[in-house]
C-alpha cells in the first residue's frame, strides 16, 4: 500500500513535469509535435535577441531561436540556434536577418528567400544579416547628435569653469577695489580729522589770548568811567532842561531863535559883499590915506 502510494506520487511528479515542458514550448511558440530541422546563424551582434523570439517568413512563423551563445573565434560572434519547421521549404542561400519587431523594440528573425533549389538541411549554417529598424535608425541618426551634444557640453563645461574663474578673479579685483577706498575713505577722515583738530587747537589758543585779554582788563575801572560818563551826561540834560540854559531858550523863545537867524542873514550878507568888493573893506596906498568919503 506504502509502495503504491509513493509511486502515484512519482507518477504525478512526471506527469507535471512533462506538461510543463510542453506548456512553456508551447507559450513559446514551438510545436513539438511538428517535424523540425535546426541551423546555425552566427551574427557579430544581436541586438537584444533572445530565445523564444519567432522566426518568420513575409510574416508568416516558421520557427523559434532556441539557443544563443559566444562563439569561440577571435572575433567573439553570437552563434544562434534556428529551429525551423520542414513543412515550409527554405533554399540554402537563404539569408536569415535580424530584425525589429515594433517601436517597443521586440526582436525576430525574418528570413530572405534565395533562389537555390537545394533546400536547407539540418546542421546547415545559414546567412546572416541585421535589419536597421526604426529604434536602430533613430539610434545611428541620435548618435552623432549625441555624440556632438557631449562635445558642445563639455565646451559648455568648459566655458562655465572659464567663467568661474573669470567672477573669482573679478570678485578679487572688486573686493581689492573695495578695500583700497575703504582705506583711501579711512585715509581721508584721519586727515580731515588732523586738520579739524588743529583748527579746534587754534581756537582753543586764540580762546585762550584771548581770556588772558579778558583777565587782564581792570573792569573796575572801566565800570567807574561807565557811571562818571553817565552822571555828566545826566547834568548836561538837567542843565538844558532848565529855563537858563542856552539851549532851552533856544528852543522854548521864538524871539531868541529870530535874532539868531537875523544875525546870521546878516553876516552872510557881509561876507558876500567882501568877497564882491574887498577894497571897500581894506585899501593900501604909498602916498597916503585918500579921502574914501570924497570919493563916493
Amino acid at each position: 500500500m506504502k509502495l503504491r502510494k509513493e509511486f502515484i506520487i512519482g507518477l504525478v511528479v512526471i506527469f507535471i513535469s512533462v506538461a510543463m515542458f510542453y506548456g512553456i514550448r508551447f507559450i513559446q511558440g514551438s510545436n513539438l509535435f511538428l517535424d523540425s530541422i535546426k541551423v546555425q546563424a552566427s551574427y557579430p551582434k544581436i541586438n537584444n535577441l533572445q530565445v523564444g523570439n519567432p522566426i518568420y517568413i513575409n510574416g508568416l512563423r516558421v520557427g523559434l531561436v532556441t539557443a544563443t551563445e559566444i562563439s569561440h573565434d577571435t572575433d567573439a560572434h553570437i552563434d544562434v540556434d534556428l529551429t525551423l519547421e520542414t513543412k515550409y521549404p527554405i533554399p540554402n542561400n537563404s539569408t536569415a536577418e535580424i530584425m525589429e519587431l515594433g517601436v517597443m523594440g521586440g526582436m525576430a528573425i525574418d528570413i530572405l528567400l534565395g533562389d537555390s533549389k537545394v533546400n536547407i538541411k539540418a546542421g546547415d549554417h545559414i546567412k546572416t544579416s541585421i535589419r536597421s529598424g526604426l529604434m536602430t535608425k533613430v539610434q545611428d541618426q541620435m548618435s552623432p547628435i549625441i555624440d556632438k551634444s557631449e562635445l558642445f557640453l563639455g565646451k559648455v563645461d568648459l566655458a562655465l569653469d572659464e567663467y568661474t574663474k573669470v567672477a573669482k578673479n573679478l570678485n578679487g579685483i572688486i573686493e581689492n577695489i573695495e578695500l583700497e577706498s575703504k582705506i583711501r575713505h579711512i585715509d581721508d577722515m584721519v586727515k580731515s580729522f588732523t586738520q579739524t583738530s588743529k583748527k579746534a587747537q587754534l581756537t582753543l589758543d586764540n580762546f585762550s589770548e584771548l581770556s588772558d585779554s579778558l583777565k587782564s582788563i581792570e573792569f573796575n575801572k572801566v565800570v567807574t568811567n561807565i557811571n562818571e560818563l553817565l552822571v555828566s551826561t545826566k547834568t548836561l540834560m538837567a542843565k538844558i532842561q532848565t529855563e537858563e540854559g542856552t539851549i532851552n531858550q533856544l528852543f522854548t523863545k521864538p524871539d531868541v531863535y529870530d535874532n539868531l537867524e537875523e544875525s546870521t542873514k546878516a553876516l552872510e550878507v557881509f561876507l558876500k559883499d567882501l568877497k564882491e568888493h574887498p577894497k571897500r573893506y581894506v585899501h593900501f596906498s604909498v602916498f597916503g590915506k585918500k579921502d574914501k568919503t570924497k570919493k563916493e
